[in-house]
């Protein structure tokens, strides 16, 4: 299986959003983490424009399932997911459980 540009892009967008931020705080330059940020944010919501509504969706659960998934012993056992059917919810295709109501019954 292939990883999704998508959701690997804003893994690393965040990243390097993160040492914008930490230069900002250490030399006082604020501009380019804005600037930054408000770039990370068009192209975070541009995606709903060019892919649909579907394809977006599913790329934020794909963001979300790295960290859901991550260290979860027995996800059936947390409340804060629930499967999801098919596992057509996710943009990764091979994370079963997702936060309930996000992408299900739009793809």
């Amino acid at each position: 299986m292939a990883l999704p540009f998508g959701v690997m892009s804003v893994f690393a967008s965040l990243a390097v959003w993160a040492v914008l931020t930490v230069y900002a705080m250490m030399r006082g330059r604020y501009v380019p983490a804005i600037l930054f940020g408000i770039a990370l944010m068009l192209y975070l919501n541009i995606g709903y424009v060019l892919n649909g509504p579907a394809a977006a969706i599913a790329n934020f659960v794909g963001i979300y399932d790295v960290l859901i998934n991550l260290g979860l012993g027995d996800p059936a056992a947390a409340a804060a997911v629930a499967a999801c059917p098919d596992n057509a919810c996710s943009a990764w295709g091979r994370h079963i459980y997702q936060p309930p109501g996000l992408g299900r019954g739009l793809l």
